[in-house]
């Protein structure tokens, strides 16, 4: 899954697999929890991944169904 800062989308790092330790992973989402101060501000975050997965993939370019 693509992973980017939150200010800036164009320096991203590509996670896959183990890419953390349990202990790592846990100290990471409690990190990433604080990021956002109410549901609006999560809802912002899940269009903004959202949107990179579809751009990533190139979906934009092609014709729906």
């Amino acid at each position: 899954m693509p992973a980017w800062t939150q200010n800036n989308k164009a320096n991203f790092q590509l996670r896959h697999g183990a890419y953390f330790t349990p202990e790592e992973g846990k100290a990471e989402h409690v990190k990433l929890a604080k990021l956002y101060e109410s549901k609006e501000d999560w809802k912002s975050r899940v269009e903004q991944i959202r949107q990179g997965i579809l751009d990533g993939a190139k979906f934009g370019k092609c014709t729906p169904f």
